[in-house]
């Protein structure tokens, strides 16, 4: 075999530095170009639940990436429930309002454990069991014409089939995430029974409940490993603090409470308590605020009648 001499071999590594530059840049690019994608995948996204102009407004955000967010929300309105929104065998809970007399609006707010369950299972709700909730008339973005064009297109044969359409109008939720007391009606989905396959060694759904060696899925929310559905996220018992924009943190004791309405500027004789009771309709208005709303019980429980005053626990 010839030996290459210095010079041959030089060449050669510079070739192949250039060449391995090429793929290396070409990879970036690549790269680059998803990342580009993603962008503007999210874009649209975020526009279509903020904007009546989606794809205007995703443009414009791409090209201008520097600016800040220029879209506000809606003007806050009353949503038409459907009228399967409701569950039917719920318990109410109460909630403690403090409103400033002076400012007319909901400082914060205290509730046990149920209520906090409430507020966080909304993150597990599907959009387009939200916007059937809420009757078509949610108030964020163009979403409620998506959702319409689903019904249309459903109805006229283009969608494969009624189990596609039933997917995107009438999501169900992911399996275990359901709360003890759900204040609205959104269907739950299940995990299959699972069945030994000796043949497969490994276990498979089952076609029925007549194998013997059979297996189910446990709630991750179930305290003591049960098969039997939890009740929450949250362990109990307590007493939290809810803000006017739903942040919720332990309830601390009278000087953070003190802390809290010195920082909002509002002197301890200008706010007095309300009790008020969150049932389904309560449950759905908020919903219904927190996807439009910084400021949601200010929203929610002033737009109705007073409700009785109390003296503050402070």
């Amino acid at each position: 075999m010839a030996m290459k001499g210095g010079d041959e071999e030089e060449e050669e590594c510079t070739a192949a530095r250039r060449r391995g530059g090429g793929v290396h840049r070409g990879e970036q690019a690549r790269r680059s170009r998803r990342r580009s994608e993603l962008t503007a995948a999210l874009c649209l996204l975020k526009f279509a639940l903020l904007s009546k102009s989606p794809l205007t407004e995703a443009i414009l955000y791409i090209q201008c990436s520097s600016e800040k967010e220029r879209i506000k929300f809606q003007p806050k309105r009353t949503p038409q429930p459907d009228k399967n929104a409701i569950a039917a065998d719920t318990n109410s809970m109460t909630l403690n309002l403090f409103v400033s007399k002076s400012k007319k609006k909901v400082l914060y707010a205290e509730a046990g454990v149920d209520m906090v369950n409430f507020l966080f299972s909304i993150l597990t709700y599907p959009l387009g069991s939200i916007i059937k909730l809420l009757g078509k008339n949610s108030g964020f973005g163009c979403m409620d014409n998506l959702y319409k064009t689903v019904e249309d297109l459903g109805t006229g044969g283009y969608l494969k089939s009624e189990e596609h359409r039933k997917m995107l109008l009438c999501p169900k939720l992911a399996p275990f995430h359901s709360v003890g007391n759900q204040l609205l009606q959104i269907e739950e989905a299940s995990y299959p029974l699972y069945v030994y396959n000796r043949s497969r060694e490994l276990w498979v759904a089952a076609e029925s409940k007549e194998n013997n060696l059979s297996k189910v899925v446990m709630d991750p929310k179930s305290p003591t490993g049960e098969v039997d559905a939890g009740k929450g996220y949250m362990k109990g018992p307590g007493t939290f603090m809810i803000l006017n924009d739903l942040s919720v943190a332990p309830l601390s004791p009278v000087k953070s409470v003190v802390a809290l309405l010195n920082q909002m500027n509002v002197p301890i004789n200008d706010v007095v308590e309300r009790v008020v009771t969150i049932g389904p309709n309560e449950a759905l208005k908020l919903l219904n605020a927190s996807l439009i709303s910084k400021t949601v019980l200010s929203d929610v429980f002033n737009q109705g009648e007073p409700y009785p005053e109390g003296i503050i626990k402070i």
